[in-house]
């Protein structure tokens, strides 16, 4: 996550589309764990998601 903004995820280490999804997923369960916050994500995802709706 950038840490000027959290809406920003910066891939240095050639992370996968999953990789940066299951980084957003644990930043919203720590929010949500330590600050009983909902985070909703604002990204619109693009193409075939095994775990779509």
């Amino acid at each position: 996550m950038s840490e000027k903004h959290c809406g920003f995820v910066i891939n240095r280490e050639g992370a996968t589309a999953a990789d940066v999804i299951n980084l957003c997923r644990h930043v919203q369960s720590q929010v949500k764990a330590n600050a009983g916050v909902d985070l909703d994500m604002e990204v619109k995802r693009w193409g075939v998601f095994s775990d779509a709706p």
